[in-house]
């Protein structure tokens, strides 16, 4: 497996209060064509500009195969039409930090997550919002959250 197929990465809860003041950010919506392996297709739009990203992840919690490929704004969108599972969110960067606010019955739920490049490189400065860890509880991830469509009850 190539190092360019290989995502590394740990994943917080955030206490939004806690944070500076956000900026910009991606709208993004996302669908997913199946969970095992996961298949999502990702719409986002940032500054004005529209993408769509076709991506295949492996399973893993902190490291797994992901492969990624941008296709055509229209083929993403037809994709996004065929799946059930969806979810919606903004993503905002704060350093190396990537923040997503989700939106509509997710509404309330804000995750960080943080690529690395090794399992033990340690974790850049999150700040005071940075809440607990849930790397490792799978239904913190978005497949999980796209299929159930609700925040799980430990984000309360």
């Amino acid at each position: 497996m190539s190092a360019m197929a290989l995502e590394i990465e740990r994943k917080f809860l955030v206490e939004p209060s806690k944070l500076p003041p956000l900026e910009g950010g991606a709208a993004m919506r996302q669908g997913y064509l199946s969970l095992r392996p996961t298949v999502r297709i990702r719409l986002a739009v940032e500054a004005g500009e529209r993408s769509a990203r076709l991506t295949v992840k492996g399973p893993g919690r902190i490291s797994r195969e992901e492969f990624e490929y941008e296709v055509p704004t229209e083929d993403g969108e037809a994709m996004f039409a065929l799946c059930e599972s969806r979810l919606e969110k903004t993503r905002f960067r704060l350093g190396r930090w990537e923040v997503d606010r989700f939106e509509g019955t997710l509404a309330g739920l804000w995750l960080a997550e943080c690529e690395l490049s090794s399992e033990d490189e340690p974790l850049p400065e999150g700040g005071p919002w940075l809440g607990r860890e849930v790397t490792g509880d799978s239904s913190f991830s978005n497949a999980r959250l796209a299929a159930r469509a609700v925040a799980p009850r430990s984000a309360e």
